[in-house]
């Protein structure tokens, strides 16, 4: 039973005033400090943003420039061989052998041309000089016969649009010069089938600071030259990029330059600018990555920074010298505190001052009095512990303390259900007896490097030995107990079971690495059906052409019939392949889901179906759509599916359709309401699955995997896609976004745990 001494009482200690002059001198100090930095550092990182805003345009312009100017001498350099040629040996009026042997010469001098034709002024072919066959050379050129002759009346040159060659998949473009006589009067016309593919290599050689590139559009918006031939011979069109608008739209020849931040051609932040090269009416744009063209603002940003967290530490430091220097009579108090704790309760501290200090010492002189009229009897000790030792028996966790040698001084009832060890089996024992021989002494090294650090930890995995010997897994956590001296006295802390959970997420783990391998296989599959089934095919379907150009009219009918059949067969095949290949990459080439504006996909989608809406005269109608988390491009290609199926199987009327969405709980629901053929009940499930038709090629084409490309994407996305429909009453295509990323993008292969103290 612990004693107490009664101390008399006192009377009742008057309360005065507290004036807090450490807090109000320390905070004045800091906060003056603090704005007069704040400020300063702001307006040094503003002007200096400005400053190199003006640099970084100015750069920008000149790399434009210098790009345009590279693109243009190429231009030129082919004129120029042009323009030789029709001055070399009059070719006006040279004999058809040396115009050949001219026009040969400079078709081997310069392998950018791949034919040159000559033309009299009555718009006749005179002479053709070309790297294809014959029928070739006729076939796959592109211009407007009456626009360059138009042009070649003005005596001056000429150049096309830029087209995708049928054959090689690769740009050209049409170059023309007049051809004139000795007097200059205009006796006909050189031109040259161009290959742009030339001008590619030029592109890669241009230096756009680090990591910045340049491209060439036409004045439509077309990509013409870029590092990306894929996007190149799509014909890509990026209208929708700022820089490439400003060009379509501008006027005349644009010399203005900026540094503002924009969206580049692949889809990331940059600063850009574009040279307009006048003949012909393209233009180069050139992109700088943002951090690389702000490096210098955010590099002096840092250093300003830096050096206001430096001039904010030397505030505290001298905040912390006049806070020691007032509070320094506290160390009088602090030392009639430890003679309390020796057991004289008999002295009171005098109250010298109205500050802190005086506050402290009312504070001590009423702990003395308190101390007189208070006593702790044991029975409440012993209530304490015992609610102590009911929450501890309570709790699903093993409670537990070791001290400083890693001895278990303490030991809740809750091991012998996790271990089967009762507490008493496990006191005195160190705690790395229990690890499991495997990890023993990694665990061990572990942990007493943890305690030679006094360090707390968390949700440390371990394996312990059971009693009856299977492995059970462990999450540990911990603190330290430190004496006053903070030295380390000992740990205490909790363990969880958590073998259970370990054994679901290797599960899991095995699952998905099950799903990653399979995704591996179809992408494999994939890139078989792209490229090595494609390979084949191609050879059937050109040497049945050859069959059928060269046996033309020399078999019976049913011959032809069966080429034609084999024919139809091997482009059919080809598009199921390619379809295929599409529909196979919706999960294993998605881009990450990103803030997408739905009104925007419809606009890219609208575009790339515009020929076949203005084809069937389709009125397409929309309320205004939301914003979702999305694969843009994935999206853009599920509106382009749905609105394309509408004009496809739309009867004899004008076909409609309006796209709406609506949000409710945690989704988004888009709906497609068409007033096309309709389809039957029994076939609204079966039309989402790859490969399924309704209808004959003759009624209608396609390899009905369309609509299985939307259900996968739908999917992919979280959601989920039906159709609402009656034959002869129109279709209502439907399907649900989540509002949010919850939910979105799989399954992650992040599991595995690792063997700590």
């Amino acid at each position: 039973m612990r004693s107490f001494v009664k101390m008399p009482d006192t009377q009742p200690i008057k309360k005065r005033k507290f004036r807090s002059l450490t807090v109000t001198l320390a905070i004045a100090f800091l906060a003056l400090n603090a704005v007069v930095l704040l400020i300063a550092n702001c307006l040094n990182i503003y002007f200096n943003l400005k400053n190199q805003q003006k640099l970084i345009a100015n750069q920008q312009q000149l790399i434009a420039q210098n790009a345009a100017n590279a693109v243009k001498g190429f231009i030129q350099e082919k004129f120029g061989t042009l323009e030789a040629a029709a001055s070399l040996g009059k070719l006006a009026v040279a004999h058809e052998e040396e115009q050949k042997t001219v026009m040969e010469k400079q078709l081997g001098l310069e392998p950018a041309f791949r034919q040159l034709v000559l033309f009299d002024t009555q718009e006749r072919e005179i002479l053709r000089v070309s790297r294809l066959s014959k029928s070739l050379a006729v076939q796959l050129m592109e211009y407007d016969k009456s626009k360059l002759f138009s042009e070649m009346g003005k005596k001056k040159p000429y150049i096309s649009t830029a087209y995708i060659d049928k054959i090689t998949n690769e740009p050209m473009v049409i170059m023309a010069v007049p051809v004139t006589d000795v007097f200059g009067d205009f006796k006909g016309i050189l031109m040259a089938e161009t290959n742009l593919k030339f001008m590619w290599n030029l592109m890669d050689r241009i230096e756009i600071g680090k990591k910045g590139l340049a491209y060439v559009v036409d004045k439509q918006g077309n990509l013409i030259a870029f590092r990306d031939l894929g996007r190149v011979l799509k014909r890509e069109n990026i209208v929708h990029l700022k820089e490439v608008h400003e060009f379509v739209m501008e006027g005349e020849l644009h010399r203005g330059s900026s540094a503002n931040v924009v969206e580049g051609i692949e889809g990331t932040k940059v600063v850009a600018n574009h040279e307009n090269l006048g003949m012909p009416d393209w233009a180069v744009v050139v992109e700088l990555p943002v951090l690389e063209a702000y490096e210098s603002v955010i590099e002096g940003s840092k250093l300003s920074v830096i050096a206001m967290l430096l001039s904010l530490i030397l505030a505290i430091l001298a905040g912390a010298y006049l806070s020691k220097k007032i509070t320094r009579p506290i160390i009088r108090l602090r030392d009639a505190t430890r003679e309390v704790g020796k057991g004289d309760f008999s002295g009171e501290i005098a109250v010298e001052s109205k500050d802190e200090t005086g506050e402290l010492a009312l504070s001590f002189n009423q702990m003395l009095a308190d101390l007189h009229k208070t006593t702790v009897s044991i029975k409440e000790l012993r209530k304490e512990q015992k609610r102590f030792e009911d929450v501890v028996s309570s709790t699903g966790e093993w409670i537990w303390e070791v001290d400083s040698e890693g001895r278990y001084t303490y030991c809740s009832p809750a091991v012998e259900r996790i271990l089967g060890y009762k507490p008493e089996e496990i006191l005195g024992k160190y705690f790395y007896k229990l690890f499991h021989p495997d990890e023993r002494n990694k665990l061990k090294n572990s942990a007493y490097e943890i305690f030679s650090r006094k360090e707390l930890f968390q949700n440390l995995i371990n394996r312990n030995v059971h009693k009856d010997g299977r492995s059970v897994i462990l999450e540990t956590s911990g603190v330290p107990i430190l004496s006053a001296e903070n030295k380390l006295l000992g740990y205490r802390g909790a363990d969880r079971d958590i073998t259970e959970r370990i054994q679901a997420e290797q599960k899991l783990k095995q699952i998905m690495d099950d799903l990653f391998r399979s995704n591996s296989e179809l992408e494999h599959f994939a890139f078989i059906a792209s490229h090595d089934l494609q390979e084949p095919l191609r050879m059937i379907s050109s040497y049945v052409q050859l069959l059928a150009r060269r046996y033309k009219d020399k078999l019976d009918s049913d011959a032809e019939d069966f080429i034609a059949f084999a024919q139809d067969g091997a482009v059919r095949m080809q598009k199921m392949i390619n379809d295929l290949l599409v529909y196979s990459r919706v999960g294993t080439r998605g881009k990450s889901f990103m803030p997408t504006s739905c009104e925007d996909i419809l606009d890219q989608a609208l575009k790339n179906l515009q020929i076949a809406i203005k084809e069937s005269h389709a009125a397409i109608t929309h309320d205004p759509l939301p914003t979702v988390m999305a694969d843009s491009s994935q999206f853009t290609q599920l509106f382009q599916n749905l609105i394309g199926n509408a004009l496809k199987f739309r009867g004899d009327k004008t076909p409609k359709v309006h796209i709406s969405a609506v949000g409710q709980n945690r989704e988004w629901i888009f709906s497609m309401q068409d007033n096309g053929i309709g389809i039957e009940t029994e076939n609204l499930e079966r039309i989402f699955l790859i490969f399924q038709r309704l209808h004959t090629r003759k009624q209608y084409t396609g390899t009905g995997i369309g609509l299985a490309v939307c259900k996968k994407i739908v999917e992919r996305h979280g959601g989920r896609i039906w159709v609402e429909s009656k034959p002869g009453k129109g279709s209502k295509f439907c399907f649900t976004v989540p509002k949010n990323d919850a939910g979105q993008g799989g399954l992650q292969r992040e599991m595995g745990t690792s063997p700590h103290a």
